[in-house]
């Protein structure tokens, strides 16, 4: 017997609700190898779902491509667009090719010329990777950089119908429109973001678990200019969606979600009022849904088993559903007698190609292993970008600044330079698009001295103010992230520092040493002609920094720490501990601070050598 609909006790019939979800039938550019070496090897009841207050259940409309009761053509496109893109066109199962072995997988999109779009960890953010140019057989997938972002691990990738591309992270959206220009926005709405979508109306919609996971979801609505997040929909605890792409469009301004409750899976279309319906029931999802431009749905999955071996060794498909389609999937996959399964990132391009991933076993140099396999499938009817622009581009990405006058490895602080020096920019896609290239220092373009894919060379302009100035790098009107340079001048202080990140990490692994304690006495005559006499501690064992005015200076470093021993007899018994004190012997240095020499590193020896082991019995401890 049916449940609910909704919380407010709507019921309908046993064959209402076979109806609902019963009777479906049977069941290149430049390739970017070394950046994928270097980043990578490196849900339902019976629609007990929303709260009343927020939406409301309706009936399933008749024709999925539009509104209720509205035609099947595609938002914005004539019905003659429709018919070219195949919207009344005879639907046939179609075979899968595999087009690559993949050591990893990320959601995807895919533009209006077939471009396959994955966002993927890279170092502490992510990176956007295509492509490119075509597949290249089964063994070598190349792929290029298109974008990346320091500080946020992404979490969803849509490309929209004006070929605008957004990345979903947790806690919040950036989107990159058809000319380059990068927005962004922070909302915490979209904590906990799992999945993201352009609809046809320019929205991004965001799938997010307030919880964590993929239950106690939401679905977030972001008007175009990324300017404010509204909740759209809240579900049910007990509703499971899907992360990477279980977010589509759908026809009119709204968007397709892939659910599970109960056991029951299906997948719901969402309007912009937070009303909701069903679309279709599956036997099982994998994970992800498309919709193509006539207004059919895709979704990957599990068919029903026919037999007990089908049981035993279940078929994945991609299950197709739209008016005027008699085929309950699209494709079939090869079995896998030792199991796989889809990760639920797939994307539908303008050319009419599916691309999705499913974890596989594969034969990698004669012997089998477990990899993420990426599958086209010629649908042959286009998504939902296919009368959008192409990003055909590459956004510069700014990875580090560097002083090439300052020979000092393990410098920690910022990069410091003088007005007049030259500042060397580390990054990737300085190629990345023709046009006007430039590098802007406070806003301001900067004579540049050499230009590569991955270097430049650039002088800091005699304009330029003094203290911390944002650096990017800029092509026409695209730019990159932004660095921070400090521009050295006389009212703007030096650094000083003692020891290196490494040498506190060698400190803080040495278990035979504690009770770290160092003495520094710094003084001298600044050019300004004021003394300066400071006694410091180091706080940090092996590391100290400290800012100091042009001037000249004498530096003097002392330490002493506990040495520990373990003492061991035969059968490697254990006898007992020593613990002795250890002196470092003051060492010093003199050094000057000046805008050509803002910075000094010292290393003194940091520790001494041990005194002589104490005997057995001798100061035991425990």
């Amino acid at each position: 017997m049916a449940r609910a609909l909704t919380e407010n006790g709507a019921r309908g019939s046993a064959d209402a609700w076979h109806d609902a979800v019963g009777r479906h039938r049977p069941a290149h550019g430049r390739l970017i190898s070394r950046v994928i070496a270097a980043w990578v090897l490196v849900a339902s009841g019976v629609l007990s779902l929303v709260f009343p207050a927020l939406a409301q259940s309706r009936t399933l409309p008749t024709r999925l491509g539009g509104a209720p009761g509205g035609s099947d053509v595609a938002p914005g496109a004539s019905a003659s667009a429709a018919e070219t893109a195949g919207a009344f066109a005879p639907f046939s199962e179609v075979s899968p090719a595999e087009a690559g072995v993949l050591a990893f997988s990320g959601p995807m999109a895919a533009d209006r010329t077939g471009r396959l779009l994955m966002v993927v960890p890279a170092g502490d953010g992510y990176g956007v990777l295509r492509l490119f140019p075509a597949l290249q057989g089964t063994a070598d997938v190349p792929f290029e950089t298109v974008y990346r972002r320091k500080g946020v691990v992404a979490s969803g990738l849509a490309v929209g119908p004006d070929g605008s591309i957004c990345i979903g992270w947790n806690g919040g959206l950036d989107c990159i429109d058809p000319e380059g220009r990068v927005g962004h926005l922070a909302d915490n709405l979209l904590v906990g973001t799992i999945a993201v979508t352009i609809a046809s109306d320019g929205y991004v919609w965001a799938l997010r678990s307030a919880g964590g996971g993929t239950s106690d979801l939401q679905l977030v609505r972001v008007d175009p200019g990324l300017t404010r997040a509204q909740r759209v929909l809240t579900l049910r605890r007990t509703v499971q969606g899907f992360a990477g792409n279980g977010l589509a469009a759908g026809p009119g301004g709204s968007v397709l979600l892939p659910v599970i409750e109960n056991g029951l899976h299906r997948v719901l279309r969402v309007e912009a009022d937070g009303q909701f319906s069903r679309v279709q029931g599956f036997f099982q999802l994998g994970g992800g849904v498309v919709l193509d431009g006539a207004g059919a749905v895709y979704v990957p999955g599990v068919k029903r088993p026919q037999s007990t071996q089908e049981q035993r060794n279940p078929q994945d498909v991609v299950f197709v559903h739209g008016d005027g389609i008699a085929a309950e999937w699209a494709a079939r996959f090869p079995l896998q007698p030792s199991g796989a399964r889809f990760s639920g990132h797939l994307a539908l391009g303008g050319d009419g190609t599916l691309y999705l991933t499913r974890w596989q076993r594969v034969m990698l140099g004669g012997a089998p292993a477990e990899r993420f396999v990426l599958w086209r499938v010629p649908v042959g009817r286009a998504g939902l970008t296919a009368r959008g622009n192409a990003i055909d581009f590459r956004i510069p990405f700014l990875n580090a600044l560097a002083n090439p006058r300052l020979d000092a490895p393990h410098y920690a602080g910022p990069v410091v330079a003088a007005r007049g020096a030259v500042v060397e920019l580390l990054g990737i896609n300085f190629d990345g698009k023709r046009g006007q290239r430039r590098v802007l220092i406070n806003g301001e373009p900067a004579p540049i001295q050499v230009w590569t894919e991955d270097r430049i060379l650039v002088r800091i302009p005699l304009t330029a103010p003094g203290g911390p100035v944002a650096v990017q790098v800029a092509i026409d009107g695209v730019v990159s992230n932004e660095e921070t340079l400090e521009v050295k001048t006389p009212e703007v202080p030096g650094w000083f520092q003692i020891g290196s990140p490494a040498h506190a990490a060698t400190l803080r692994q040495l278990s035979t040493v504690s009770g770290y304690s160092a003495r520094i006495i710094i003084a001298g005559v600044t050019d300004s002609g004021e003394r300066v006499h400071l006694e410091e501690t180091m706080e940090t064992p092996g590391l100290f920094q400290i800012r100091l005015p042009n001037g000249r200076y004498q530096a003097r470093f002392s330490a002493a720490y506990l040495q520990s021993a373990v003492m061991y007899g035969n059968n490697f018994s254990y006898l007992g501990s020593s613990f002795a004190p250890v002196q470092v012997p003051e060492q010093a240095t003199a050094f000057r601070i000046s805008d050509q020499n803002p910075v000094v590193v010292w290393t003194p020896d940091l520790m001494a050598s041990p005194p002589a082991a104490a005997q057995p019995g001798h100061q035991p401890g425990n």
